[in-house]
């Protein structure tokens, strides 16, 4: 007997299998929405990729950038790419002039070469340029002005030891 209940058994088995062919196996409306969840998360997962690129990019450009002024390794001045303004550094000092003043307008003295070292240096609508020295090979001056575009190649004026960069501040 137990044998005959073994066997219907196994027919009752047989028979929920081919009704139901697999209970494990999701319903084609439950396949759909989990496609649709999977689709979900990696659009997020590439979106957050897409931000984490772009964001601090965008943000650095704004406030970051800075002009530095060094004189024999030593900083004199930084000053933000976003403001206008003309730095006047003569031997070992910088300060802000007015876009007025040049060499022409400093007295003989200060303009001797072999008493003071000047430069002009203009900050103007994202670019930095040396725009008068007293050096004696004026490179500085024809040196074009760097920008965000070029800002791997500093201004130099060797005779006086002066570097200006563009930096990243964070």
């Amino acid at each position: 007997m137990e044998e005959q209940k073994t066997s219907i058994e196994l027919k009752t088995e047989e028979k929920e299998k081919q009704d139901f062919p697999d209970r494990n196996i999701p319903a084609d409306g439950e396949k759909e929405k989990e496609q649709k969840r999977v689709v979900v998360i990696l659009f997020l997962v590439f979106l957050m990729a897409a931000l984490s690129f772009f964001l601090p990019k965008a943000f650095s450009k704004k406030d970051g950038r800075k002009v530095q002024i060094l004189k024999n390794g030593i900083v004199l001045i930084e000053k933000n790419l976003s403001e206008n303004s003309k730095i006047l550094i003569m031997d070992n000092e910088a300060r802000e002039v007015d876009f007025k003043e040049n060499l022409a307008s400093l007295s003989d003295d200060e303009v001797n070469p072999a008493k003071h070292e000047v430069n002009f240096i203009e900050i103007k609508d994202g670019k930095v340029l040396c725009t008068e020295s007293n050096c004696n090979n004026q490179i500085c001056v024809h040196t074009p002005a760097i920008s965000e575009k070029n800002q791997d190649l500093p201004i130099v004026c060797l005779p006086h030891g002066l570097i200006i960069q563009i930096i990243t501040k964070s």
